[in-house]
């Protein structure tokens, strides 16, 4: 199995809410020395939504890696804001998403979710 199946499979896996599949295609990835900035992010919402003692920490811990890999790449900010909406944080989730769509103006996602936060102010 190629890289790119890995990370289509992990995709997958995260659309299906299927966390712990995502999590272990991640860890074949780093097992394989692949650590790009898009894929640490999504590790990184499957990692918030695994049993951790504190999964704040657990998920943005590897966002903020991603975010320092590559601060241009959209997907770690929109993902950072997807978790800062999860925990009831539209102020941070809202900067994030902003950042998102500054790093990549057709982020179609982070649009949405803005969108979201205004339409339940």
């Amino acid at each position: 199995m190629s890289n790119e199946d890995v990370i289509s499979m992990m995709k997958t896996s995260l659309e299906e809410s299927d966390w712990r599949t995502a999590e272990a295609a991640y860890n074949e990835l780093q097992s394989r020395g692949y650590q790009g900035a898009d894929v640490v992010a999504l590790a990184g919402w499957a990692r918030y939504h695994l049993d951790q003692a504190d999964p704040f920490a657990a998920g943005a811990e590897l966002v903020q890696q991603a975010i320092e890999k590559n601060p241009k790449l959209d997907i770690p900010y929109l993902t950072m804001g997807r978790i800062y909406l999860a925990e009831g944080d539209k102020g941070m989730a809202e900067l994030y998403l902003v950042r998102a769509i500054e790093m990549n103006a057709d982020c179609f996602e982070a649009k949405e979710l803005i969108k979201e936060i205004y339409r339940n102010r």
